[in-house]
């Protein structure tokens, strides 16, 4: 809803274009960290970078300096975003910590903030921070590596990263997949799949663009095993046809001839 509102307030006469909904699919914006990281990063720069994990003690000086330096996306460059994404699967369960609870009233733009001023937050925030940061050295993920090398598929040997993250942690662009060891998020098990944008044109055509992120075909041999997923990979969509005439221009056809 956040991201509805940014476009109605945009003062445009005709806002929601499909280029301006695309948009919003595709920008990748992790909302949780928009509303709260000033407030991680500024009880960062006031505790001790130490803490403790089990016993054992967690230096996320480095982490708060990733943390600080990424753009609060999960697009295919984002760094950072694997410390956010570990880093929320502790803090979402911190008693008290919105400095704003949600208000039935305000849905939109509550809750927010860190509640800074509670001691137990604070010292939980850390911990979190920590238990990130001893999550991802376990599993040899790079505090800083590009998302497209910590989140991606495999198709036929090929590393496709795949942008968007965990619907839990503020993502729109929903892909859910577990962190296993020494490789990073992979295989995607949920999240966007079939996507589209429909508008119509002066004659009452449908314009439809979309894209189904996981391709069409489930074997390794077809060309289009991995052909959409590179497209949403990379931010594109297809056109999909409609009229006699757009059918009959994308239309494949094949022919077996099977002699006995």
């Amino acid at each position: 809803m956040k991201f509805i509102e940014e476009v109605m307030l945009s003062g445009e006469t005709n806002p929601f274009t499909p280029e301006i909904v695309q948009g919003i699919m595709y920008n990748h914006r992790n909302y949780g960290a928009e509303i709260l990281l000033d407030d991680i990063l500024e009880i960062c720069a006031e505790e001790s970078s130490i803490v403790y994990i089990n016993n054992a003690a967690i230096n996320i000086e480095d982490a708060c300096k990733v943390l600080a330096s990424w753009d609060r996306r999960q697009d295919l460059k984002s760094r950072g975003a694997q410390i956010f994404t570990e880093f929320w699967k502790k803090a979402q369960e911190i008693k008290d910590l919105y400095a704003v609870p949600f208000d039935i009233n305000d849905p939109v733009h509550t809750p927010r903030g860190v509640n800074k001023a509670n001691t137990i937050v604070r010292k939980q925030v850390m911990e979190s921070i920590g238990s990130a940061v001893h999550t991802l050295n376990q599993t040899s993920v790079v505090l800083d590596a590009p998302w497209e090398e910590v989140q991606y598929v495999i198709r036929n040997n090929e590393k496709v990263g795949i942008p968007g993250g965990s619907g839990s942690a503020g993502m729109f662009s929903n892909i859910s997949a577990p962190l296993t060891s020494g490789k990073g998020y992979t295989p995607v098990l949920s999240g966007n799949s079939y996507i589209q944008v429909v508008t119509w044109d002066d004659a009452g055509n449908p314009d439809a663009r979309a894209i189904l992120t996981y391709s069409q075909s489930q074997e390794p041999e077809s060309p289009h095993y991995a052909d959409q997923t590179r497209l949403y990979s990379k931010g594109q969509w297809i056109q999909l046809p409609f009229t006699e005439a757009q059918i009959q221009s994308d239309l494949i056809k094949s022919i077996r001839l099977i002699s006995e």
